[in-house]
């Protein structure tokens, strides 16, 4: 019986990759790794990525030839990318602060990847992953918790920015940051000033 559910569990995560890297959105992320519902969809090894990121670029093919391994194939392991700005949901749900970063969904555990991104070393990680540690993987958030976690990851960036650890980036988050509040601040004097003009002419 186990045999015959291993053997199920390969042919299905081989019909949903087919030997290429599966594209995962917003929309389609729960319903095709089942993360957090604890379905049986494989292990997926998936890259948070963006167009224009050098580092992204440079480790795209050696991923394009990690989801062809037959080795990883029989193991049940899908090997997917998300594009981060394009689905911001998903990207705030794991905590995504930059691309590229890697995580591995494995038997309902999030383990981050942090070794070299060449094909060998991430083929290595995926098949002597004992399955130890690793964190609960995060639900996907409600309308309240997506705006605490967009909260949370700019004020990471602002606070990177004014340690100095963004760069030009950095300074560019910073100013984006001020004249936001800025703009802010002038929209509240412009509403909030005649209220109180009109009242003090009432009395």
């Amino acid at each position: 019986m186990k045999r015959l559910f291993f053997l199920l569990l390969i042919c299905a995560s081989s019909l949903v990759s087919g030997g290429e890297v599966v594209e995962l959105t917003d929309a389609t992320f729960e319903h095709q790794t089942q993360a957090s519902s604890g379905g049986t969809t494989g292990s997926w090894f998936v890259l948070f990525s963006a167009k224009g990121c050098k580092h992204c670029a440079i480790m795209e093919d050696g991923f394009k030839l990690l989801a062809e391994e037959e080795e990883l194939a029989e193991k049940g392991i899908v090997i997917a990318k998300v594009d981060t700005p394009s689905n911001r949901k998903t990207s705030v749900r794991f905590e995504i602060k930059g691309t590229p970063t890697l995580i591995y969904l494995h038997r309902g555990k999030l383990h981050r990847y942090r070794g070299k991104r060449t094909k060998d070393a991430m083929k290595e990680f995926l098949v002597g992953h004992s399955g130890e540690g690793g964190k609960p993987i995060p639900v996907p958030p409600t309308f309240i918790m997506e705006l605490f976690l967009i909260g949370k990851a700019v004020w990471t960036e602002f606070y990177r920015s004014l340690a100095g650890k963004n760069g030009t980036a950095g300074i560019a988050v910073i100013f984006l940051t001020v004249m936001t509040f800025a703009v802010f601040t002038l929209l509240l004097c412009i509403l909030v000033m005649p209220s109180t003009k009109s009242k003090q002419k009432e009395s």
